[in-house]
């Protein structure tokens, strides 16, 4: 049976790899479990310096994989508990005390936006696409990312484009990090 998240370190660098990529590593129940799990492993490692989460294949993330909320008895359950599970596995990774890069490629969407925007910092290849597609879901685009990421967008009072939040999440990261000289050694 194939690893649904590749889990690897070498030379301080965890590596947590996506891999459903016949599916452009859409979510269900068991990769979103599957994240959980691997964020707890890098929390546990003290091997582990540092983070970086990719996607197998062509595409980092597609969001949820809809073929299962189709599929599901009760798909209103179902949908329930894959944003429960996601939630989850997404906080974990947010979480860690340790710095997380997200390296994108191909298109990043819905869900796979919220495990993004969950790492302190992101690196896209060019011609990345990414796409909220929340309008065409029926989901509200909070339902899968983590609570602090909306603060960090919306504490201001004042509306803040994507980068800019990103950049305000990035530096607050950074600045808890190295207030714990979690980065030096």
């Amino acid at each position: 049976m194939t690893q649904l998240v590749n889990y690897a370190v070498a030379d301080g660098v965890a590596h947590i790899d996506l891999n459903r990529p016949d599916v452009a590593n859409a979510l269900d129940r068991e990769l979103a479990q599957a994240l959980r799990a691997s964020a707890g492993r890098v929390a546990a490692d003290e091997g582990a310096r540092v983070v970086l989460v990719t996607g197998a294949g062509e595409r980092f993330c597609a969001g949820g994989d809809v073929r299962y909320f189709d599929a599901a008895p009760d798909p209103a359950a179902y949908i329930h508990l894959l944003a429960t599970e996601a939630n989850a596995g997404i906080r974990a990774l947010a979480g860690l005390p340790k710095p997380v890069v997200a390296g994108v490629h191909g298109a990043v969407a819905v869900a796979g936006l919220a495990i993004m925007l969950s790492c302190d910092l992101i690196v896209a290849e060019p011609g990345t696409k990414f796409s909220f597609a929340y309008p065409t879901s029926g989901l509200h685009p909070t339902a899968a990312c983590p609570g602090y990421c909306r603060a960090q967008w919306a504490n201001s009072g004042r509306s803040r484009s994507p980068s800019v939040a990103a950049h305000c999440l990035l530096r607050r990261r950074w600045h808890q990090a190295w207030s714990r000289r979690s980065l030096m050694t």
